[in-house]
């Protein structure tokens, strides 16, 4: 039998250690009752073989003596996935965003575009006054309720209104429109948008109405650019801007295979695609007090832009019945 077959693990593994040492062979030989040349000759004929100790007492060994190079960060990502896709439970998925809001309204009223302070004081009247007139008490409010003129992107030498006075008038504004509805449903609007993009944070819109009006009560809000009513309709402010009434709803609506109110644009319109509405309410500013359409309006190739509301009813029976209001299409001494 080979000189170290006779040895014991733990002795190969003391013989291993005591190889790297000056003298370390004869220190061992001697201190195991060993011949010293027999020991290293046999050494020399085994190359190692018999030196080789258990898996785990190998991998113990050689991280003191023999550590490796760090491991390729690419399999080291493998290898982790590996480890979680054998162990882990599927992990839930992380929301971000706001659900759509889904609203259940039969009869109710869409304005947008108010754009405070440069509201129209005389368009938000007459939709109070039509409001009262037929006993409505739920009011969809478009987008763009506020306008943020200061932080806009327009030439700098264009008159501005200070963002202080902006949005306590656009408090105002508010407190005036729930003073008279019993439930306010308000999306944002692009100029809405405004004060975050300046501060660079995700400023969720139920709290820029909350720096207009405190907590109150009968305001439902959401961050999308839109609300669902019912099983019908899909209302809101879109990113297009439509050089003429209903230009792209009506893609909006074959897509959606839903009646679509779109704001926005600051036109009249209406069309009947198939079996859906396609509505655009017009505004609730004032033109003559927007210094980017005072000085640009003249030569603009776009439609006309008009104060105008909308009103729905919805009912088993009739189905959608769509009423626009507007100059020239309104008769307003009916609701005086």
């Amino acid at each position: 039998m080979n000189i170290l077959e006779r040895l014991t693990q733990e002795q190969l593994i003391e013989l291993q250690e005591a190889r790297l040492e000056r003298g370390g062979i004869l220190e061992f030989a001697t201190r195991h009752g060993l011949n010293s040349n027999t020991l290293r000759g046999a050494l020399s004929r085994s190359a190692g073989d018999l030196l080789e100790p258990p898996e785990q007492l190998q991998l113990d060994f050689r991280d003191d003596l023999e550590p490796t190079a760090p491991q390729n960060p690419a399999q080291q990502a493998v290898d982790t996935l590996k480890s979680i896709s054998a162990s882990a439970e599927l992990p839930q998925a992380v929301r971000i965003v706001d659900n759509p809001v889904t609203l259940d309204l039969s009869r109710w009223l869409y304005c947008s575009d108010i754009h405070a302070p440069l509201h129209s004081e005389r368009a938000l009247k007459r939709l109070v006054a039509v409001g009262r007139a037929l006993e409505i008490e739920d009011l969809v409010v478009g987008g763009d309720l506020t306008d943020q003129d200061c932080l806009s992107s327009h030439p700098a030498d264009l008159p501005q209104v200070d963002l202080n006075q902006s949005i306590e008038v656009s408090g105002q504004v508010l407190r005036f429109l729930k003073a008279h509805f019993r439930r306010l449903y308000i999306i944002p609007g692009n100029h809405d948008r405004r004060l975050a993009k300046v501060v660079n944070k995700n400023l969720g819109f139920a709290n820029l109405i909350r720096m207009l009006v405190g907590n109150l009560d009968g305001i439902t809000t959401t961050d999308n650019d839109y609300f669902y009513i019912g099983n019908n309709w899909t209302v809101g402010h879109p990113r297009f801007f439509a050089s003429y009434p209903t230009r792209g709803l009506d893609a909006v609506a074959m897509q959606r295979q839903r009646s679509v109110i779109g704001a926005h644009s600051h036109t009249i319109g209406l069309a009947r695609i198939g079996r859906f509405w396609c509505v655009s309410p017009g505004m609730m500013m004032r033109p003559d007090l927007t210094p980017y359409l005072v000085r640009s309006n003249g030569l603009s190739k776009h439609a006309d832009q008009t104060e105008g509301f909308v009103f729905v009813e919805s009912t088993p029976q009739d189905g959608d019945t769509v009423q626009l209001f507007a100059d020239g299409l309104t008769r307003w001494s009916d609701y005086q």
